[in-house]
């Protein structure tokens, strides 16, 4: 492990040992600074800034997965911090597009041969056979908002 990243145990520092880590890391003055990838998700990446009495800002990371979190780890700066967000990158973008494509083949009924022509095929295809009914969708809301707009313009009858 690189020496300028340490390992950092924020519940250690807090006074509810007990409580979620995003309050935890909140109440001990850490802020959400850049997530690469989100939650839920294969994997993403965490970071978290605060500024210390002195002025100085750290940074912590942690790393997550479907299942579990890594511990947190603090660097001192940015530099540091966003050498190791480029390092955990590819791995983020891999967990992602595998989760994408394994999507695309359960719920659209592709093969894992030929997934990109077969996704592009579908794009075309599809844009071209659902492009007249969102037309047509389109005009017809724009028909029954031109209907409000003019019954808002009439009078209103009195009441009897």
């Amino acid at each position: 492990m690189d020496s300028r990243c340490e390992p950092y145990d924020p519940f250690a520092e807090a006074e509810d040992p007990d409580g979620d880590y995003e309050t935890t890391m909140r109440t001990l003055g850490w802020e959400r600074f850049l997530t690469v990838g989100e939650d839920p998700a294969p994997l993403y990446i965490t970071t978290w800034r605060r500024t210390m009495p002195d002025g100085g800002i750290e940074y912590a990371f942690d790393v997550w997965g479907i299942d579990a979190g890594s511990p947190f780890f603090k660097v001192a700066t940015f530099p540091e911090l966003m050498d190791l967000v480029a390092r955990w990158a590819p791995a983020v973008q891999a967990a992602h597009v595998s989760a994408f494509l394994g999507d695309l083949a359960e719920v659209g009924g592709l093969s894992t041969m030929g997934v990109v022509e077969r996704v592009a095929a579908r794009a075309a295809f599809g844009v071209k056979d659902a492009l007249p009914e969102i037309r047509s969708a389109e005009r017809e809301a724009a028909r029954l908002y031109r209907q409000q707009q003019a019954r808002r313009q009439q009078p209103v009858a009195p009441a009897r």
